[in-house]
């Protein structure tokens, strides 16, 4: 190997030790009795202090049940997860609205992006991700394109008993 090559392999084992490092650091279980809206927004804090990417957030603070929330709260983790490791996006963008009728999640990297329609073994994160959607009764849409970045959403019923707290849209 030349001396390029092996400089490559040492700058991508590195980067790879510190991500990995960084998502294990990214991964507590549950909000800890935080809201979902300060949850989300500890790791995006954490993540733009630690990682060369932009990171742009609007969160709403979100009532539902904490079931539902804990919910959310891993799918973000996943998400945030699946970026570092393999969208080597420069940009991230994460929305987390609720309605009167429902709660979404909209999360946008200008990564490498994939091609949807070939589904990959041993991809549990997106596979896990659309367990739980469907599980709260959701639809989730994935929109990637090879160079073109990836674009996530996905919405749910609002399940808040007190509807008041939600924006009537």
């Amino acid at each position: 190997k030349t001396a390029y090559e092996i400089a490559s392999c040492l700058v991508g084992s590195e980067m790879y030790i510190r991500n990995r490092a960084l998502l294990l650091h990214l991964r507590p279980t549950k909000l800890e009795g935080k809201s979902l809206k300060k949850g989300i927004e500890q790791l995006l804090v954490e993540l733009k202090s630690k990682v060369q990417i932009a990171i742009k957030w609007e969160i709403d603070d979100v009532h539902t049940m904490s079931g539902i929330e804990d919910h959310f709260f891993r799918i973000v983790q996943e998400l945030l997860s699946n970026t570092l490791r393999h969208a080597k996006a420069s940009n991230l963008e994460v929305y987390l609205k609720q309605t009167f009728q429902e709660i979404s999640l909209r999360v946008y990297d200008d990564g490498v992006g994939f091609d949807t329609s070939i589904e990959k073994s041993g991809s549990y994160g997106l596979m896990n991700i659309k367990e739980r959607v469907q599980g709260m009764g959701g639809s989730l849409k994935i929109i990637s394109f090879p160079n073109k970045g990836t674009v996530i959403e996905i919405r749910i019923p609002n399940t808040n008993m007190n509807k008041n707290s939600a924006s009537a849209e």
